[in-house]
């Protein structure tokens, strides 16, 4: 009976020892205990934060791919992701969003030159104003689908931790 309750005893303490022994820390499928004992990160918080911010893209991508079609529905929704990118992901976010405002309005100006003022369209009527958001919803859709791109180009070229995430 002492035999038994010695090897239960040492099974206890076996299995409470491996169980509180220091377990990987594991991030939307990454180690980030390997990944920084690996590299040459401050620390393990600006790990998560790459991470984080990747969540933050991807999330983005599927924002803008499920906007709706519709216009001036399709604008808001535009805006509203861009704002986000712009302040999340880019340095200068109250400078950046001025530029997204500044370049919505040039190019609607520039597409209301093209399909308001040409002289053998005029007078163009209300059509023009419907190809100008046109025009423009598919630019500012082209522009987000860059800066998506490029900061996740980025953020992949900064390390390549995220080919792991899941």
């Amino acid at each position: 009976m002492k035999k038994f309750v010695l090897i239960l005893g040492l099974v206890f303490i076996s299995f409470f020892m491996l169980n509180t022994g220091v377990q990987a820390e594991v991030y939307y499928g990454i180690d980030i205990d390997a990944v920084y004992e690996s590299s040459d990160w401050s620390s393990k918080e600006k790990i998560k934060e790459i991470i984080d911010d990747y969540t933050l893209l991807l999330q983005y991508q599927k924002e803008l791919d499920s906007c709706p079609t519709e216009l001036p529905e399709v604008l808001g929704c535009y805006d509203k992701i861009a704002e986000k990118i712009v302040t999340n992901l880019y340095m200068h976010p109250k400078n950046n969003i001025t530029e997204y405002k500044q370049l919505k309005k040039a190019l609607s100006d520039a597409y209301g030159l093209k399909n308001c003022r040409n002289k053998y369209a005029w007078p163009s009527g209300s059509i023009c104003d419907i190809d100008r958001a046109s025009d423009l919803s598919a630019s500012l859709r082209n522009y987000i689908q860059d800066l998506i791109d490029f900061s996740k180009e980025q953020m992949f070229s900064y390390s390549s931790i995220l080919e792991e995430y899941n």
